[in-house]
């Protein structure tokens, strides 16, 4: 092979694999499924219908009647959450507490379908009794080291 032919195909393969890393990069930065166009946002549960006066009622009865379960619940998730970022987490107590969590959610439930709040505004309020991280209306998490920052894009 003759110095022009090898230095065409150095040339040509360093182009190839540069635009193969440019290509993975692009599909590794896209966000499959996401929603697209600019300002498009991710919907969040309480926004996308309109809340009656009615619901509105029933939804802030039904948070003023389980303000101390609620409580509870965020103190469990956070002792879990201690529990499970220490060095050796005990799995008896890591039982026990993801046991006590599971009754104090059969505790809020009948009371949220006694209220007539949906599952799907339910799963909106018990995330964020937790105080974990949650998804935000920007499609970004939220909280703790999963917070995302709109320097990042």
């Amino acid at each position: 092979m003759n110095p022009v032919n090898k230095t065409k195909t150095v040339f040509l393969t360093a182009a190839m694999m540069t635009a193969l890393a440019v290509i993975g990069l692009q599909a590794a930065v896209a966000a499959p499924g996401a929603m697209k166009g600019p300002g498009a946002k991710h919907p969040c549960p309480m926004q996308e219908q309109q809340l009656d006066q009615e619901t509105i009622k029933a939804r802030d009865a039904f948070l003023q009647e389980t303000t101390e379960l609620r409580k509870q619940m965020a103190e469990k998730r956070a002792a879990m959450r201690a529990l499970m970022n220490s060095t050796n987490p005990d799995p008896e107590q890591a039982s026990r507490l993801a046991g006590e969590m599971f009754d104090l959610r059969e505790q809020i439930r009948p009371k949220a379908q006694a209220a007539g709040l949906s599952p799907r505004m339910m799963m909106g309020m018990m995330g964020r009794m937790g105080g974990g991280p949650q998804m935000g209306c920007d499609g970004s998490m939220m909280g703790g080291k999963h917070h995302a920052s709109k320097k990042m894009m």
